[in-house]
């Protein structure tokens, strides 16, 4: 330290020497890499004449949309070229709309849809649109829309045409239940003798009603004689009589049919309906409309097709139940009034 004091300009000329050599060395290595860079780009590149193929497919494209006339198509049910679609006043808010939007769910005439009658180019405006017939095969628009008899490829209800007298519904669907005829049971369940804990002891007094013949006593097991009943059951049971006011006897004796295996409960003392009841029918398929009684569990057939067989298999107060002839049931909905 002490020389650095006393000799301070040579020790300053040494450390500007250190530095000016140090520069000296790095001037020297960017020269160097200098030269290397510069060799690499006095290389001549390897020549390529080979060219991608071209896409024509935007020049045929193109070529096609100038040589096609252009065409207006308009979208389904959308008006003509220079008409727009028809709209109308909502029925329940008064205002302007088209149809297929109005408030009560796109529908001028519940419950068919105002796009069935667009798409099939009907009078969306008549007050008569349910019962139109425009192909006159006499199943209403309602008839072609409701009961179509087809499904779509995901199984759901499809309607049949409004504008082809080919395409309509079956004609089982022109069948309504105009009434359900009860007959009553011929056979009175009038008395039991016998203990009751001991089945086979029990004799039952039946009055064979209109048969002009006497009371019989049978045991279960035996059948009423001119008849395909056999005494099949029996069950003691009472039941409080508001009327009354006290428990009366409610008993029950099940006869079977021997051919049709068919049963009916008679309750004591009390007249019961047959089995043997009808439906009475209104086809309204052509006119005039044609009345048909059937008896329960036999065949019927239907114009036009008299060789398909039909077959009520239940009868109800609001329906019956019938077998079709391709197979499965149909039920048919009672004649509104």
């Amino acid at each position: 330290m002490d020389w650095i004091k006393k000799h301070y300009d040579q020790f300053a000329l040494g450390v500007i020497a250190l530095v000016l050599l140090g520069f000296s060395g790095f001037i020297a290595m960017k020269t160097f890499s200098f030269n290397q860079a510069f060799a690499a780009l006095e290389t001549v590149p390897q020549r390529n004449d080979k060219l991608p193929p071209l896409d024509l497919a935007p020049v045929a494209e193109a070529h096609e949309k100038l040589t096609k006339p252009v065409s207006w198509a308009p979208k389904k049910n959308s008006g003509s070229l220079f008409v727009s679609i028809g709209y109308i006043v909502d029925p329940n808010t008064g205002k302007l709309t088209a149809p297929g939007h109005t408030s009560s769910g796109g529908s001028l005439h519940p419950p068919v849809p105002d796009s069935y009658f667009l798409d099939n180019h009907l009078d969306l405006l008549s007050p008569t649109a349910l019962e139109d017939d425009p192909d006159k095969d006499l199943f209403s628009n309602l008839d072609e829309y409701l009961n179509g008899g087809k499904k779509n490829a995901a199984g759901e209800p499809e309607s049949t045409s409004p504008v082809d007298p080919k395409d309509h519904p079956p004609y089982y669907t022109k069948l309504y239940l105009e009434q359900w005829i009860k007959v009553p049971f011929l056979l009175l369940f009038q008395s039991v003798d016998g203990d009751p804990a001991k089945p086979e002891t029990l004799t039952f007094g039946i009055n064979p009603k209109s048969l002009k013949q006497p009371t019989e006593f049978l045991k279960i097991g035996e059948t009423v004689r001119n008849t395909k009943f056999r005494v099949e059951k029996y069950e003691a049971k009472t039941a409080f009589n508001k009327k009354i006011e006290e428990e009366e006897d409610v008993s029950e004796l099940t006869l079977k049919n021997t051919e049709t295996g068919e049963s009916v409960v008679l309750v004591v003392a009390k007249l019961t309906d047959s089995p043997d009841s009808y439906a009475a029918f209104t086809y309204i398929w052509p006119q005039p409309h044609q009345a048909i009684k059937v008896k329960k569990l036999q065949e019927f057939v239907l114009k036009p097709n008299l060789q398909e067989k039909f077959k009520v298999l239940d009868i109800k107060a609001d329906h019956a139940v019938i077998a079709l002839p391709g197979g499965g049931e149909y039920t048919v909905p009672l004649l509104k009034k």
